[in-house]
């Protein structure tokens, strides 16, 4: 079947800058809300409050594809993302358009138009259909006639994966939020001898060039994630420069509109951009207490103090070392601390695995290339649970 034979496409139009809001309104769904070559992509919400069409408001589960992309690189051309249950309500763009299922199609029919969607093979077809010079786009028409394979055991059963896949890796990033408050509140709590956070820590300045830089380890303001959830993938690497080396147990924090709370834990060594701070315990041990001390709302409340500019407030180094935490910590405290963290780290790591493992997976959906007959989805469900 082609694509247009089981959907329409509903346009998104412009919105007046003036009523943006941080607060206020469905999220508006533009290029920025979507991974490249597919995925919805969390990051530093934009809301709008005016009056919006509602065929062009969206609500979980439903999905948006970009037919346009700002670079001729082709890897939002076309992209599909999905709205997530965290979502309530999004809103389209001018850059975005929405799939409008025909009303009698089944929700697992549903899912394999969506999951074809993350395809390589049709992630090909869509960069081998762009047209244009710097922007490029892609026709209605070419997006409509996408051809899908039809149903199958097989595919279903990949779908049926991949969708596991997916619920598993929101349950771990949950998982991980709660560990980390729970750290955030025991650290909170200690009640030593109050000290600035420069006699515990150093910001760290060593630079390389910036083709050192891969995605795996790259870190932006842009891929850390606001509310404190950690980082996502970058969408592009620094193509002039230098860039900041981090290690395991350094602390990253984004140092642009501070109030967005974004914060890191590293889990591995990587580089970041000049806009993102890394600070490194003087002692090693107590990397995960100081990292916990400085994920609470009051640090960021006092960054915001010393924040300088008023569209595109940044904090001032000086000022952020001065913020004062509880010296000594019990070993009570940094133990517990170490072993939360640790299971975070495993946890998002799994998070990783089961991403890698669906990716390797995406192209035998369309191939029908694999033998799932004995692929129990309970039980892998029970595992993945």
């Amino acid at each position: 079947m082609k694509l247009g034979d089981v959907t329409t496409l509903v346009r998104g139009n412009t919105y007046k800058s003036a009523l943006l809001s941080e607060t206020e309104g469905p999220v508006l769904l533009g290029l920025g809300s979507i991974h490249r070559n597919g995925g919805f992509k969390h990051g530093s919400w934009k809301r709008y409050p005016g009056n919006s069409d509602s065929r062009i408001l969206l609500h979980p589960g439903d999905l948006y594809v970009s037919l346009k992309d700002l670079t001729q690189s082709c890897d939002l051309l076309g992209a599909v993302a999905r709205v997530p249950s965290d979502l309530p309500e999004g809103r389209l763009t001018q850059d975005t358009v929405k799939l409008e299922f025909n009303p009698d199609l089944d929700m697992k029919t549903r899912r394999y138009v969506y999951w074809s969607l993350r395809t390589p093979q049709y992630r090909a077809y869509c960069k081998a259909r762009g047209t244009g010079t710097t922007n490029m786009s892609l026709s209605r028409k070419d997006f409509l006639d996408w051809d899908i394979p039809a149903q199958s055991d097989v595919r279903d059963v990949l779908v049926g994966l991949f969708e596991l896949f997916e619920s598993k890796i929101v349950t771990n990033a949950k998982l991980n939020g709660y560990l980390e408050e729970q750290c955030e509140a025991v650290a909170n709590h200690e009640k030593g001898f109050a000290v600035e956070l420069s006699s515990l820590c150093d910001l760290v300045k060593e630079k390389v060039d910036y083709n050192e830089a891969n995605f795996d380890t790259y870190v932006s303001t842009e891929s850390l994630l606001p509310g404190k959830k950690g980082r996502q993938a970058p969408s592009s690497l620094p193509q002039t420069g230098k860039v900041t080396v981090y290690k395991a147990g350094d602390i990253l924090v984004s140092n642009i509109r501070p109030y967005f709370k974004k914060i890191w834990y590293a889990d591995r060594t990587g580089t970041c951009s000049g806009d993102v701070l890394v600070f490194r315990s003087k002692q090693p041990e107590q990397s995960g207490y100081l990292y916990s001390c400085m994920r609470s709302d009051a640090f960021f409340d006092y960054i915001m103090k010393g924040a300088k500019g008023t569209k595109m407030p940044r904090g001032d180094k000086k000022q952020m070392l001065t913020y004062k935490v509880a010296s000594n910590p019990s070993g009570a405290t940094v133990d517990f601390i170490e072993s939360a963290l640790s299971q975070a780290s495993s946890s998002s790591k799994e998070k990783h695995r089961l991403a890698a493992l669906r990716d390797v997976l995406l192209p035998k959906l369309m191939s029908g290339e694999i033998d799932v007959s004995k692929v129990d989805l309970k039980q892998l469900n029970s595992h993945l649970a």
